[in-house]
């Protein structure tokens, strides 16, 4: 298991100082401007940020200061816009998704207990209120719950048996948060970004759009691009006749916010994993009411299973050219350095995946070390997620490196952790060390000797300890 983990946040930064230049691919202008380009606090919301120095800051949310609350913009209906409580739930006490609880069994086990009165926010399947305010009103035994789904589809997720504890929710007036209001920024004719400026002053940016509309950069023949964010995918196994022959058939998965705005696909991306990775992107033709699949026979599939997607005839490729070039600058320091996704003239607009690297591009993940130091990881691998053993008992783990032609990523730390959607924490760092040793692995219950020689791969354990301070650290900060 290798992923890269940083803190919840939505928009970046680049400020004045530091060094800053651009990547090889596309070429842009050099990053310039200030922090008043991507983010800014205001009279009430207080800009809440990693800042690992040198104008290299990321945003995690804003801090109301009239509500004493973490709070994000969210589009909580169509055009309108409010910073509402980070803490969000997703489960409900009802069959359609309309009387949100929070679950005393969450993704963040040593979160604190909610208190009466304290605010959260929920989302909704109803257009005219994506999402609501709620404040935490008693607690239930519950024996059944639902969840929504990113996609909008509520679902049943626990029926009968015993029941459980919830803490109930009422509805809290919107007017009690800070609203706000959103423009586009960046330069007109390429990728640009939405901006949404509170009531009180402060600002961030929060997605890419093209032409108005939201777009994500992919890699399209060793260029990036802007591509549309609603795009089909390929419907493995899945035919547009009855007699299973033609497979042009591609699935959308779109959100409430999309179906809610009526956006319809235009493109579907598909990427492979031959000749290291190739993009070839299709226009979609008519949707599609009924698909068929094979198995012993064709016959037509029951579509009410694909809750939230729909699908449509694949078309004939396009060219990637009518897609914006995505610019990447970037900013550095001595000893870490934040990528930004730019307009055609090389402002920055918007984070970049995985925005953390090391001054020579190394990416790096934001943990938090035993004194509570945030720090960037780089070429790291999770301690005990792997499959392999070097002994006839599987319990001392090793790490298999398999040498890829399309990848020049290698291993330099294992790391003993803590890993959850709500933060990422390491006991331990070490130094990998080569292994060509026995290997085993645990099939059925029972460790097994492998014959891995005719594989072209290496293994690595876990050997000496490494001193945390040899990461580059980062400050978590609230402006006054």
């Amino acid at each position: 298991m290798r992923a890269t983990i940083s803190a919840a946040g939505c928009v970046w930064l680049v400020a004045c100082g530091g060094k800053t230049e651009t990547t090889k691919a596309p070429s842009v202008g050099v990053a310039r401007g200030d922090s008043s380009l991507l983010f800014a606090s205001g009279t009430r919301l207080k800009a809440h940020y990693l800042d690992a120095g040198g104008g290299a800051r990321q945003l995690l949310a804003f801090h109301d200061s009239v509500l004493d609350i973490e709070c994000r913009f969210v589009e909580t209906a169509a055009g309108s816009y409010a910073c509402l409580p980070v803490r969000e739930t997703s489960v409900f006490s009802d069959a359609d998704c309309s009387a949100p609880v929070l679950d005393v069994i969450g993704p963040c086990p040593n979160a604190p207990a909610p208190l009466a009165g304290e605010l959260i926010s929920a989302r909704s399947t109803d257009c005219s209120a994506r999402v609501a305010a709620y404040s935490v009103d008693g607690r239930q035994a519950q024996a059944q719950t639902s969840v929504l789904s990113l996609y909008g589809v509520c679902q049943l997720w626990a029926a009968g048996g015993e029941p459980h504890t919830v803490w109930t929710t009422k509805p809290e007036p919107l007017a009690r948060f800070v609203q706000g209001t959103v423009s586009t920024v960046g330069a007109a004719g390429g990728v640009q970004a939405t901006r949404v400026t509170a009531d009180d002053g402060a600002f961030t940016t929060l997605e890419l759009v093209s032409a108005g509309v939201p777009c994500i950069p992919g890699s399209v023949d060793g260029v990036l691009r802007c591509l549309p964010a609603l795009s089909g995918q390929p419907f493995v196994g899945a035919y547009t006749d009855a007699n299973c022959t033609d497979q042009k058939v591609a699935i959308v998965t779109s959100n409430l916010s999309e179906r809610c705005a009526a956006r319809q696909p235009q493109y579907q991306v598909e990427t492979t994993s031959l000749n290291c990775g190739t993009t070839t992107i299709y226009t979609l033709g008519d949707p599609l009411s009924t698909v068929f699949g094979k198995d012993n026979r064709c016959e037509s599939l029951n579509l009410n299973r694909f809750g939230g997607r729909s699908f449509y005839r694949i078309g004939a490729p396009v060219s990637s050219s009518v897609f914006p070039e995505a610019g990447v600058v970037q900013i550095s320091n001595e000893a870490i350095t934040m990528r930004f996704f730019a307009d055609r003239t090389g402002v920055p607009l918007l984070q970049a995946f995985g925005p953390w690297t090391l001054p020579d591009g190394t990416p790096c993940s934001i943990f938090t070390d035993p004194g509570g130091q945030k720090r960037c990881l780089h070429d790291w691998l999770m301690k005990g997620f792997t499959a392999y053993f070097a002994d006839a008992s599987c319990t001392q783990p090793i790490y298999i490196t398999e040498h890829l032609s399309c990848s020049s990523q290698k291993l330099s730390y294992i790391v003993d952790a803590q890993v959850s959607p709500c933060r990422a924490d390491f006991t331990h760092v070490y130094a990998p060390t080569p292994y060509s040793g026995p290997v085993y692995t645990s099939s059925s219950e029972s460790c097994q000797l492998i014959d891995m020689s005719t594989r072209n791969s290496a293994f690595l354990a876990a050997g000496d300890p490494v001193d945390s301070s040899v990461f580059p650290a980062l400050v978590e900060a609230t402006e006054p």
